[in-house]
């Protein structure tokens, strides 16, 4: 039987400069998957749909459930929404001179 879910993901946009026509960056940790696009909207939709795509194809290999586990997800066929892997952040102290 097949359900629809959502799987939350987190995305960090950011400007990477090296390229004039896609400068922005969005990057999923839980995945280590990377996307470009020409502002932080189209670098954020064809991340997903790079994602979207890797899913579809486990989903195919009947490897899902175990791809999603490995990185992390919890609650699969449990709910509507997985559980995400834990994402913390921690404060690194670090010096610096302004210029």
């Amino acid at each position: 039987m097949t359900q629809k879910g959502y799987l939350p993901v987190s995305i960090k946009v950011f400007k990477e400069g090296t390229s004039k026509d896609v400068p922005y960056v969005a990057y999923a940790p839980e995945f280590d998957l990377s996307a470009a696009g020409k502002d932080p909207y189209m670098a954020k939709k064809a991340l997903q749909e790079v994602i979207e795509y890797l899913l579809e194809r486990r989903e195919k290999e009947g490897k899902l459930e175990t791809f999603l586990l490995e990185l992390g997800f919890k609650g699969l066929g449990k709910k509507e929404e997985l559980e995400p892997p834990e994402i913390s952040f921690i404060q690194i102290p670090f010096y610096y001179s302004t210029l």
